[in-house]
């Protein structure tokens, strides 16, 4: 979605006719599994350099369960 791709709350809000931030935020705010694994690699990596293991990912689940429709 346009939020996980780093696109303002804003932004979608517009492109899917929203009148309301709110309405965007209640249905659409929720960041894929996938987004949250690669930010924590991320943030791993860029405190801890070259630390071994951080290369794999931490949550290996399958099923993803964060709203979207």
């Amino acid at each position: 979605m346009l939020i996980d791709r780093g696109e303002s709350i804003e932004t979608a809000s517009i492109a899917l006719g929203h009148r309301s931030v709110r309405t965007t935020q209640a249905y659409y705010c929720q960041k894929s599994l996938d987004t949250v694994n690669s930010e924590v690699l991320r943030a791993l990596d860029d405190a801890m350099p070259g630390t071994p293991g951080t290369e794999k990912a931490l949550i290996s689940r399958t099923d993803d369960y964060t709203g979207y429709v």
